[in-house]
């Protein structure tokens, strides 16, 4: 077996300790890049996977503009927030899919678009945060004026924001256009990558027995209940984007899957789910409101209800145990060598462009990232 490493930088900064990971995907959604909006979000949970995996874990934030499409309105240059800088996945993802993937062809204001992306989001003011966009998309970046992007480009390294650009290859390959993709990764301590649309890596299965999963994923959606406000709009954000993952492909499921059972997932929905409300410290079954419970648990007693969710805690701490049997703690390592050594790695596709880039960020940046390369 071939396994590769990566050498640190001869002048890596400390170890870290834990701090932000922004980054921010700026995307151009017109007819051109027709197929880069599946493949952010069907990716996500794999990028996701693989930032966790760092050491020390950071605390990583995404946020999303696009841009390029007429239905995003005229007089904002046809740019749209997606999404603020959050790692509340579940409701980025959720944004995402609600997206149309229709094709739209519309006129691209890159320079507004990174405009945007620097001004516009709610970025960390932590000196020691690595922060990051990713522009993707192709066309002339000078639409508008090219002191547009050219001052973005400047804001953003004011700011200690880097931008990495990535031109989305298709038939004809525009050299004239590249140069200014290229001028944005310059100018802003970024780098240029090349991207082809619609192209996929090979399906890595940690797991062959996929119909196992699928029980297992039912089993531990089950131990779920919600409260509070928005709990059944939670709930329904989780199952949603879970059929969403089935429907991409088995590995996309599995790396969900590998996302919600992690620590990162677990013990971090108190505010919709009851059972990480029973886990945390605030927990008093006097102050649920019964009127947003499901049905069938609104004539309940604080008392009866804080017994159901002892049980619920009881068999997801099961069925988590059965899904490690298929998804091992060791899942992300395994993906990672297997791209490494089918080279992968290197690859000109939409994820394996962004985890590249971010080991190599990562690495000069004082983590460990704990992966083959």
């Amino acid at each position: 077996m071939l396994i590769i490493t990566l050498s640190l930088s001869a002048n890596p900064k400390p170890d870290r300790g834990g701090e932000i990971i922004d980054i921010v995907y700026c995307l151009d959604l017109s007819a051109s890049t027709n197929g880069l909006i599946d493949d952010v979000r069907d990716k996500l949970w794999d990028v996701i996977n693989h930032v966790n995996s760092y050491r020390p874990s950071p605390n990583f934030r995404v946020g999303v503009v696009a841009f390029s499409r007429p239905s995003f309105g005229q007089k904002n240059y046809y740019v749209q927030v997606l999404s603020p800088l959050t790692n509340d996945f579940d409701a980025l993802a959720y944004t995402l899919y609600k997206l149309r993937p229709s094709i739209e062809k519309g006129d691209q204001f890159v320079g507004k678009a990174l405009q945007a992306a620097v001004s516009d989001l709610n970025w960390t003011n932590n000196d020691d945060a690595i922060k990051l966009i990713y522009v993707v998309g192709n066309g002339r970046v000078d639409s508008g004026g090219g002191n547009q992007f050219r001052g973005a480009c400047e804001n953003a390294t004011k700011n200690g924001i880097a931008i990495h650009s990535l031109y989305c290859r298709n038939k004809k390959y525009n050299l004239k256009e590249v140069a200014g993709w290229r001028e944005i990764a310059r100018l802003s301590n970024g780098e240029q990558f090349d991207v082809k649309v619609n192209k996929k890596a090979p399906q890595v299965l940690v797991s062959e027995d996929q119909q196992s999963l699928f029980h297992l994923s039912e089993q531990l959606n089950s131990t779920y209940v919600y409260h509070g406000k928005n709990g059944s709009l939670r709930y329904k954000m989780m199952t949603t984007l879970d059929e969403h993952a089935l429907k991409s492909s088995p590995m996309d499921f599995q790396s969900r899957l590998f996302y919600k059972i992690s620590d990162h997932y677990q013990y971090h929905q108190s505010k919709w789910d009851l059972v990480d409300y029973l886990k945390s410290t605030s927990a008093d079954f006097d102050k649920v409101k019964f009127e947003f419970l499901p049905d069938s648990l609104q004539d309940e007693t604080p008392e009866s209800l804080y017994q159901i969710a002892l049980q619920l805690k009881n068999k997801r701490n099961i069925v988590i145990k059965k899904l490690r049997t298929h998804l091992p703690y060791n899942r992300q390592a395994t993906v990672n060598r297997v791209y490494v050594e089918s080279n992968m790695y290197q690859a000109d596709i939409f994820d394996r462009i962004i985890v590249r880039s971010l080991d190599k960020v990562a690495l000069t940046g004082g983590y460990n990232t704990g992966n083959v390369r």
